[in-house]
């Protein structure tokens, strides 16, 4: 595969190894690598195929504020990134969803209510791996938390848990107003 030329340059000119290397891993479960690039290049997302490469857990942004007690998306991407071990999350464009990639064989397990499972046959829109900061990048998608490694995913565990802790004080809350 060639190195992906389209990471915005890091400031001293260079790109960032580990981000070329993310994003090589994460093009394997593109459809077509050249339009997945140009993709990135002009709008800095793509769509990239799950249930292969990765797979993702679709958690409400509700529940992802109950679980942190946060509002404010850096400190919530602080926290997932403590909370779920460094495995990463991207956050969909209109910021409703937070998108945990985890193995593809999370489909193996009993997945709460409120979770949506994207596996085999489900698409989702994906940033550069460069894409972190929501303010920089408008109404992008982002990356909360970014793959710091390729093919290190989230633990399906350490999503549960969030998801667990998030619900229940989603429910806890509404019972007390």
């Amino acid at each position: 595969m060639t190195e992906p030329r389209n990471l915005e340059p890091a400031p001293n000119g260079t790109q960032d190894v580990t981000q070329v290397a993310v994003a090589e891993w994460l093009l394997t479960a593109a459809a077509d690598i050249s339009q997945a690039l140009q993709d990135w290049r002009y709008t800095g997302t793509t769509v990239l195929a799950c249930g292969d490469t990765f797979s993702a857990l679709r958690i409400t942004a509700s529940v992802v504020r109950a679980a942190t007690n946060l509002r404010e998306p850096r400190a919530i991407a602080d926290q997932l990134a403590n909370a779920l071990l460094g495995g990463p999350v991207v956050v969909s464009r209109d910021g409703d969803s937070y998108y945990v990639l985890v193995p593809s064989r999370a489909a193996q397990r009993n997945l709460p209510a409120g979770v949506e499972y994207f596996g085999r046959c489900s698409l989702l829109v994906v940033p550069r791996p460069d894409i972190t900061d929501p303010g920089r990048h408008g109404q992008a998608s982002y990356w909360a938390v970014p793959m710091y490694d390729p093919g290190t995913l989230c633990q399906l565990d350490a999503a549960l848990q969030l998801v667990t802790v998030g619900r229940h004080r989603h429910l806890t809350k509404g019972t007390e107003q």
